[in-house]
């Protein structure tokens, strides 16, 4: 059984992102809504195994050309602005730009630039395959869709878990603020060496990123993994939906699991709630006490 997802991330500082659901495996990309489709004024890249660098993509094979195992990146080939169903069956990352008079950057998409990041629209295309997912995640309790109800400036922990039936798997986990215009908030990347790399995997939004903190563990007996990310100082910008999606390269291929899948409410602070007290009319002795309507948020 097969279903998509797709995080769009617009290349603009706030780490934009569009989410789309189908049924099935197939996808359409659309660099810029505002372009005509029948233009060939587009430039589209695509990832290879490691989810990080960017190779540009033939438009009439649909594969990413490269030379003896290097990156090309001249910006020369131009393609429609839709991106149809691309030869990839485990789903990928892909980026596009659009000619303009000057031409094109005529470099490889970085994540880690900030100038690229508003240059670029990026995507992430996940394509969950159940089988596969069988064979390269535990089966863990899942977890409900829970909300939490958070105070104002207060902090709060998002938890991601999976296991993994091997030790060896190189695999990248995404936290992805989802509400009509998404964000996506921190990147963790376990390599073959066994070590970790942060944030190099998508553009991360600037709004958030320095009320972030991350706190990653692999127990490699069990293959248990925890990759939690700590939101210091909500605020009502912080309403929403999050997902934590991992990607792991298993078996020549790569392979999806949404992890984990929750809600943020934002409420005021508390107010302390006053009582009052009615003295009526000539009887002293009967009050009546009413509570004063406290402000939950």
């Amino acid at each position: 059984m097969y279903f998509l997802v797709i995080l769009a991330f617009l290349g603009r500082i706030t780490g934009e992102t569009f989410f789309h659901h189908y049924e099935n495996g197939n996808f359409t990309l659309m660099c810029n809504e505002t372009m005509a489709n029948g233009k060939n004024e587009t430039v589209w890249y695509k990832t290879g195994i490691k989810l990080e660098q960017f190779e540009e993509i033939n438009c009439t094979n649909q594969r990413a050309e490269g030379t003896n195992g290097a990156t090309k990146c001249s910006g020369n080939t131009k393609c429609a602005n839709e991106l149809s169903n691309f030869a990839s069956k485990g789903g990928g990352v892909f980026a596009c730009e659009q000619f303009t008079n000057a031409g094109t950057s005529q470099t490889c998409p970085l994540f880690t630039s900030v100038t690229h990041c508003r240059h670029y629209n990026f995507f992430i295309v996940v394509i969950i395959n159940m089988t596969a997912d069988k064979e390269t995640f535990e089966n863990i309790s899942a977890k409900s869709h829970d909300n939490h109800l958070v105070q104002e400036e207060s902090n709060i922990t998002l938890a991601c878990e999976f296991k993994m039936k091997s030790s060896e798997e190189t695999f990248v986990i995404y936290w992805i603020k989802y509400t009509e215009t998404s964000k996506c908030l921190s990147s963790a990347q376990r390599d073959q060496y066994l070590n970790f790399s942060y944030n190099t995997h998508c553009c991360i939004d600037e709004m958030i990123k320095g009320r972030l903190l991350n706190y990653t563990n692999l127990n490699f007996t069990t293959r248990h993994v925890v990759h939690n990310i700590t939101i210091l100082n909500v605020t009502y910008s912080d309403n929403g939906t999050y997902l934590c999606v991992v990607n792991a390269w298993s078996n020549g291929k790569h392979v999806w699991k949404i992890a984990n899948n929750l809600s943020i409410e934002v409420r005021n602070q508390a107010i302390p709630c006053k009582l009052e007290v009615l003295e009526l009319g000539l009887v002293p002795e009967l009050l009546i006490i009413l509570p004063n309507f406290c402000y939950l948020g």
